[in-house]
């Protein structure tokens, strides 16, 4: 069969989401991770990223979650953004255990990209944030904000995000460590 250029899979899956055809969209990615190996790894991760991404923002966490059991049962983990979007839909959907989860699967390097640091992506790091809020760890609020500022600075990265930088100020003033969040 002929190679179908990844521009098109996302071209094609853009218009799906953007239509509400969350149904097709999820072909769009099957399709894509069926024509393996003649579309690479990273295309069929690019192509997960853009549908997680655009289902999300639909709240639709349980397509979410299928598209990455689906890969998983492939042999081909989704990177630390599509399991950090994943983790922050359920989180928004008080599927609190599952999002956890997800987040252990990244800290555990076994995300298609290595994983490791949540700070690595915005999506996984917000998600770890708002994991650590939702569970009242205040130490592990300021660890995740602390490491996600260094991973920053190394990189001449940004800020962070309004919402984590105000769960970092409330975990140090719950842990009367206002120093820690500057």
């Amino acid at each position: 069969g002929r190679t179908v250029p990844t521009a098109t899979f996302l071209e094609v899956l853009r218009l799906c989401l953007a239509g509400g055809e969350a149904d097709l969209a999820m072909d769009v990615v099957r399709m894509c991770r069926e024509r393996r190996p003649a579309v690479p790894d990273a295309a069929v991760r690019e192509v997960t990223d853009v549908a997680v991404s655009g289902l999300a923002r639909q709240g639709d966490w349980r397509r979410c979650r299928q598209i990455v059991a689906e890969m998983e049962a492939d042999h081909l983990p989704p990177g630390t953004k599509t399991y950090g979007t994943v983790a922050r839909c359920l989180l928004l959907a008080s599927r609190d255990a599952e999002a956890a989860a997800m987040m252990a699967t990244v800290r555990a390097g076994h995300a298609g990209d290595g994983g490791g640091s949540p700070s690595r992506d915005a999506s996984c790091f917000s998600a770890a944030v708002l994991l650590a809020v939702r569970a009242g760890d205040w130490a592990a609020v300021l660890d995740t904000y602390t490491e996600a500022a260094a991973d920053a600075d190394a990189r001449g990265g940004g800020p962070a995000d309004p919402f984590s930088f105000h769960a970092a100020l409330l975990a140090a003033s719950r842990l009367g460590r206002p120093a820690a969040a500057e």
